[in-house]
This record gives C-alpha cells, structure tokens and sequence, in this order.
C-alpha cells in the first residue's frame, strides 16, 4: 500500500485531499498544528501535531513515505 504525507492536511483544501487519498486506497499520513483531540480522521489515517521546522522529526516522518 502506498504511504501519502499530507502537511496541513486538516486545513480547507488538505481535508479534501485526505479524503481523496482514502478513496484511492493509501495510507494516509496527516501532519498538522491543531491538538489531535481537535481533529477527527477515518480509521487509516495518522495524525501528528508537531513543529513542521523539526528536522529531526520531519526526517523521521518522512522516511515512512
């Protein structure tokens, strides 16, 4: 199964992306800066609230895609 990262994808356009990318059978990766209690996403989908300027940690997010 492909892995898809989506940066902002809890925003206006990124939740129609999620959406789109769950139609076609991907695993959903969402990274955001809303509290993940604020969000709610279909099963298949994960989702980080963390600093997109992490380097460390965009490096290891990303390695999963």
């Amino acid at each position: 199964m492909t892995t898809t990262c989506v940066i902002g994808g809890t925003g206006t356009i990124g939740k129609h992306v999620v959406d789109l990318l769950i139609e076609k059978k991907r695993r959903v990766i969402v990274l955001g800066r809303k509290n993940k209690t604020a969000v709610s996403f279909p099963d298949g989908v994960t989702y980080y609230s963390h600093d997109y300027g992490d380097a460390a940690f965009m490096t290891s997010l990303l390695s999963e895609v």
